[in-house]
């Protein structure tokens, strides 16, 4: 039988910002809230998320 775990929203923060997709797309997470409800996150205009003309990339700010 598995057992269940209980991540922290600290611990989660911190591992959401290791993710790859967030990683190389330059989004970071500031803050997850005890709840889960509501994140507070940071995305930067960089070489890896600017499209030809010099604006965001429409896929990193999706919702």
């Amino acid at each position: 039988m598995a057992r269940k775990r209980n991540l922290s929203a600290r611990t989660f923060r911190r591992g959401i910002n290791l993710w790859p997709p967030f990683l190389f797309a330059g989004i970071k997470v500031l803050g997850v809230s005890d709840d889960y409800r509501r994140a507070k996150v940071r995305l930067r205009l960089g070489r890896l998320n600017r499209n030809y003309v010099g604006t965001h990339f429409g896929g990193s700010i999706s919702r």
